[in-house]
């Protein structure tokens, strides 16, 4: 089932050295408060629950099934083998639920959306007819309108409306739903409120466009999940919740925090003492001015904790609690060094290189210069996923 994710090939021996706890009953808990405060403004909304890459690197095949049990029945993936592998899940726990594939699928795989009853999104009349003329059998489709992402999807002007339109006519094609999606949901700026409400315009402007020549468009989605929590006004009949249930990103329905989901720990392998003038590391990149215990971590850029990360705090588990310790030295593929003087640390601890807060994720962001989706998603499938409730 994670056939197509990095180093799924290998067993789970009996002791895992690193392991991503993943609390999935805060996952449900984050879907439900959304959807609670949604709810309250439009009672018709559903919520579509986005898994994709592996739901944000915390397992699809233990999220997908906890998510459809408490109520949801839409989910969204990115490709078509995602979506093979998330329509087997569901099998497997006598679940269903509808599938929509947000990116592109070869035409010449038409005939397996069909087999797997998967929504596939069209975002040009080219695409569409493709897939028409490769489909055997009807394929239910959503048509994709490009309000100011400029990524993929019909333009949001009378020529794309039309082009969207003659996706209606092709025998092969079921239209049973129309999306977009907001670019600068989540800045909380008035320049990028302004732009959110431009994109909702634009998008309504194509609904109505198809209307108005008869043609139905069916379920209406354009909110992500910072436009679901900001925006509840522009639901229309449902939103994709993608960062949002996993506790990440700077989102706060109702002014309160969500809650982190995955946890990310490690183990200490070996301790051993740099003293003082020795170097550590590739590039000797850290020296030590007085005598250092260093204790080695089995884990690594490999695993998904990246080189930038260099430099981080993490949290080390002693007699007295957890203990902050900082990385010294560059990370390693597969292990990397931190400094535990003073802390009482010992061989076997644990080690939580983030999680239990917001902030311990978001300061390894900063970090690489890059967000906390990305640091979910880097995690890699050697690291065992572990869920607890």
């Amino acid at each position: 089932m994670d056939s197509y994710k990095l180093y799924s090939s290998l067993p789970l021996g009996g002791w895992e050295k690193n392991r991503a706890e993943i609390d999935v009953a805060a996952l449900v808990r984050n879907r439900r408060r959304i959807m609670e405060k949604l709810n309250k403004e439009n009672p018709e909304a559903v919520d579509i629950c986005v898994v994709k890459a592996d739901a944000y690197g915390h397992g699809v095949a233990h999220c997908a099934p906890a998510l459809a049990r408490s109520g949801c029945k839409f989910f969204a993936v990115s490709c078509i083998e995602e979506a093979r592998a998330l329509r087997r899940i569901l099998i497997d726990e006598g679940l269903d639920a509808k599938i929509l594939i947000l990116g592109y699928t070869p035409p010449d795989s038409a005939d397996k959306l069909a087999e797997n009853e998967l929504i596939q999104c069209v975002f040009s009349y080219e695409y569409a007819l493709a897939l028409n003329e490769k489909a055997t059998r009807p394929i239910d489709v959503h048509i994709k309108i490009d309000t100011g992402m400029n990524r993929i999807g019909f333009p949001c002007d009378e020529e794309g409306a039309n082009a969207a339109a003659a996706v209606f006519t092709l025998e092969n094609l079921r239209v049973c739903g129309m999306f977009t999606h907001f670019s600068r949901a989540d800045e909380c700026t008035p320049e990028g409120d302004a732009f959110t409400a431009l994109q909702y315009e634009r998008f309504t402007y194509v609904v109505g466009t198809l209307l108005s020549l008869g043609y139905e468009p069916g379920f209406l989605h354009a909110c992500n999940s910072a436009g679901a929590i900001r925006f509840p006004e522009f639901s229309l009949d449902g939103v994709r919740l993608g960062i949002a249930l996993y506790g990440a990103g700077a989102l706060t329905p109702d002014g309160t925090p969500l809650e982190p989901v995955m946890s990310l720990f490690s183990t200490i392998m070996h301790i051993h003492t740099l003293r003082s003038g020795e170097s550590l590391g590739y590039g000797a990149a850290y020296t030590a001015i007085t005598d250092r215990e260093i204790a080695t971590l089995p884990i690594g850029y490999a695993d998904g904790f990246i080189r930038a990360y260099s430099g981080a705090w993490v949290e080390v588990e002693t007699a007295d609690g957890y203990k902050k310790a900082k990385i010294v030295g560059r990370i390693c593929m597969d292990q990397c060094m931190i400094d535990i003087t003073g802390l009482g640390a010992t061989l076997g601890a644990s080690v939580r290189m983030f999680g239990g807060d917001h902030e311990s994720i978001k300061a390894l962001a900063r970090l690489a210069g890059t967000i906390d989706y990305e640091c979910l998603c880097t995690v890699s499938a050697r690291v065992q996923r572990v869920m607890t409730c």
